[in-house]
């Protein structure tokens, strides 16, 4: 997630809190502009969601909050925790930020709205995630399927390298992460724009493979040659591609040992919609083509 995004989070979460208990935080808040809105819901539990959108382009985002001495902390899944002050007076929030300058929130919805919406999502995501993760089955391998070389998956010279009797998926499983950070080259070789992407294919056979390619930058564009997440030129790019071995254990955890040896501890989460490791999210191509005709509609 941007910058922009962390601040529009920050913003909202600069509530009540700074005369009552946080709980009075919950609600609804709204930002907006021409261009951008941010629509974010706070639960008195800590939990927060969020759509941004900038244009026609909307990015949920959701995680948990806190609020302590005048300054919210932010933890939004899969991305750095952040911290800011706020200034807040009855129902409507400002924030200045070095980006946009002085924002306004405005409540539109009360906590006691909330809470009853919150319920039955609860309730239904539940449902939801029961099914998801019924299509996405995972039993105990005793005979390793043999390995086929399909699509972006090459031949694995080291397939008999798994772990004992692990629980693995019953069919190949993609989980996805592209950034929205755009990268260019300098020079324009080669032309257009870039970004980063990390593709885990995880194997019947108790294998996994890693396709990733990561760009970094540091110096910015001009603000009238900006994407809407930011563009930068190119300063580095890594390129990986390796196989390991994974399992999956009590509570979806999931361990993977590459065969060079690092070790990967992450875990899924909404069914095994999702796959959270470290500070990224990663989504099942599958659900994240059922989540784009969700957006559309």
């Amino acid at each position: 997630m941007s910058r922009l995004v962390l601040v529009g989070l920050a913003a909202l979460l600069a509530g009540p809190a700074a005369c009552a208990a946080v709980d009075e935080l919950a609600g609804r808040w709204v930002y907006k502009t021409e261009l951008l809105t941010v629509t974010t819901v706070f639960l008195a539990d800590g939990r927060y969601f969020a759509e941004i959108k900038v244009g026609d382009n909307p990015v949920p985002q959701r995680g948990r909050y806190s609020i302590k001495g005048g300054k919210v902390t932010i933890e939004p899944q899969g991305e750095p925790t952040v911290v800011y002050p706020y200034v807040y007076a009855d129902d409507t929030l400002e924030i200045t930020t070095p980006e946009l300058g002085k924002m306004t929130y405005r409540r539109v919805n009360t906590a006691k709205e909330i809470a009853a919406e919150a319920a039955k999502a609860d309730a239904a995501k539940a449902k939801e995630d029961d099914e998801w993760r019924a299509k996405f089955e995972v039993t105990v391998m005793t005979k390793q399927p043999p390995h086929v070389a399909v699509g972006d998956v090459p031949a694995d010279k080291n397939v008999e390298k798994v772990f004992d009797k692990p629980t693995v998926f019953a069919k190949q499983q993609l989980y996805l992460h592209n950034g929205l950070t755009e990268f260019v080259y300098a020079n324009g070789n080669p032309p257009g724009k870039f970004k980063t992407y990390f593709n885990w294919h995880f194997l019947p056979t108790g294998r996994v493979y890693v396709d990733a390619t990561t760009y970094t930058g540091a110096v910015a564009l001009p603000k009238n040659q900006q994407g809407p997440w930011g563009t930068y030129y190119v300063s580095g790019k890594t390129e990986t591609k390796k196989f390991g071995r994974y399992k999956v254990g009590k509570d979806e955890a999931l361990i993977i040992e590459m065969d060079d040896g690092e070790m990967v501890e992450a875990k899924f989460i909404d069914g095994r919609r999702n796959m959270v490791w470290g500070k990224s999210t990663y989504g099942n191509v599958v659900w994240e083509l059922e989540a784009l005709k969700r957006l559309e509609k």
